[in-house]
């Protein structure tokens, strides 16, 4: 939960994860609701309030935090760093810290190539795969 700017209202940020995505459709807003409210409507606290309030939201917004698994991340003498390539989506952290280890390893691996991007590339991925952890 944080402050809006407008000291009579608050945004509240709920995160969950599943095996599998939810199947609803996310154009209806009731069933978007409907969800949240399985899903948290017996934790107690605060959230009965909050959930009631969500009946009333006008920007509700729900949407899954995904990473795009890419089969590479070079083609030709082009190559993706950071969250181009394998961004660990919002809620996890250390995008950045990967995107600095990324472009750490892909410079360190076009100079032990000479300059060769095939060498280079199939190198940066190697070393860079466990530590994305595709």
């Amino acid at each position: 939960m944080y402050p809006a700017g407008d000291p009579d209202q608050a945004r509240v940020v709920l995160l969950w994860r599943t095996p599998t995505l939810h199947d609803y459709d996310r154009h209806d807003l009731g069933a978007q609701r409907r969800l949240v409210r399985r899903l948290y409507g017996d934790l107690g606290w605060e959230l009965p309030r909050l959930l009631d309030e969500l009946d009333s939201a006008d920007d509700l917004y729900l949407d899954s935090i995904s990473q795009v698994l890419m089969p590479a991340w070079t083609r030709g003498r082009v190559a993706l760093v950071g969250d181009a390539g394998y961004c660990p989506g919002p809620a996890v952290g250390g995008g950045t810290s990967l995107a600095v280890i990324g472009a750490y390893a892909l410079a360190s691996e076009l100079l032990a190539a000479g300059g060769d991007p095939a060498r280079a590339f199939a190198a940066y991925e190697r070393t860079l795969r466990p530590v994305v952890g595709h």
